[in-house]
């Protein structure tokens, strides 16, 4: 058994970000991750604003330990200028996320040039390594470690991540998030993954859908429309939850058991939403017994 597990769900869950602390906190739930999309709100307010929505959300028992990094951009591309202005948005993002007391920056890892544009691979995994070794050099002081999410395309089980890893400099404080949904699109096993992470592994996204299906690759990449979301076992070709979570146990993982489902919440209306919120620590207590 963890011994102190956390049951998170995304904040987007309730998607009004000046309402979202109160309704999670309504919900019992004490831990979320910051989401892509309350990021981008909360980044463009002030240090005082971000201060005083952290202490807004601890007077009501809500702390974020997880936040999800800016996607849409490349942090392996060859063209220094945009990598600059990359690294340049993600220090004002970790600089938020410190003030938020967010430990686990989640960071997708880049590389689709190479895939749908043929840049040479080496090229931009010598790119991704240089620019991890940055973000690795602006943490070095804060308490909010980087850490690369498993794509099916670019990073489909631990190996090509660590890869990404030993490729930065040397003393780079990096570390990984497990998507379950994404690995569970690829042929590798949860339970591997976890244990060769270890203690590298600071995150979670907690998520299910049906497996690989087959069809044509395409500009937008052949795993998108299978990237579906949902809680756990409500797929064909579901999530190995038993095994997802017995290895997290075995490697007595401390980060927050975060379930990232918009596909399970949709369009739901306000009162569906609060009920799946409610839902999560029963079912992350379910889950510990598998």
């Amino acid at each position: 058994m963890l011994t102190d597990p956390k049951p998170s769900i995304w904040s987007s869950a309730c998607p009004d970000f000046e309402a979202m602390p109160e309704m999670l906190s309504a919900c019992n739930l004490h831990y979320a991750e910051l989401s892509i999309r309350h990021s981008a709100i909360l980044v463009e307010q002030t240090p005082a604003q971000w201060k005083k929505f952290r202490q807004k959300c601890e007077d009501l028992g809500l702390s974020f330990r997880q936040g999800h990094l800016r996607n849409q951009i490349d942090i392996a591309t060859c063209d220094r200028q945009k990598s600059q202005e990359t690294l340049e948005l993600l220090y004002r993002w970790l600089e938020m996320y410190e003030t938020l007391g967010i430990t686990a920056g989640v960071l997708h890892p880049g590389g689709w040039d190479a895939l749908y544009q043929g840049v040479e691979p080496a090229r931009m995994q010598a790119a991704r390594a240089e620019f991890l070794g940055k973000l690795a050099s602006f943490t070095a002081s804060l308490q909010v470690t980087v850490c690369l999410e498993n794509i099916p395309d670019i990073a489909p089980d631990y190996a090509s991540l660590q890869e990404m890893l030993d490729l930065a400099p040397a003393g780079s404080r990096l570390g990984v998030c497990l998507d379950t949904g994404h690995l569970n699109l690829t042929t590798a096993d949860p339970g591997n993954f976890i244990r060769q992470a270890g203690p590298k592994l600071l995150a979670l996204h907690l998520n299910d859908n049906c497996g690989a299906q087959d069809r044509p690759r395409d500009a937008m990449g052949y795993w998108y429309p299978d990237d579906l979301h949902l809680l756990p076992f409500w797929g064909k070709r579901a999530v190995n939850w038993s095994e997802v979570f017995t290895a997290l146990q075995e490697v007595n993982y401390q980060g927050l058991l975060n379930f990232e489902i918009p596909g399970a919440v949709g369009n739901a209306s306000l009162p569906i939403r609060q009920a799946i919120c409610r839902f999560v620590p029963e079912l992350t207590a379910a889950m510990l017994e598998l």
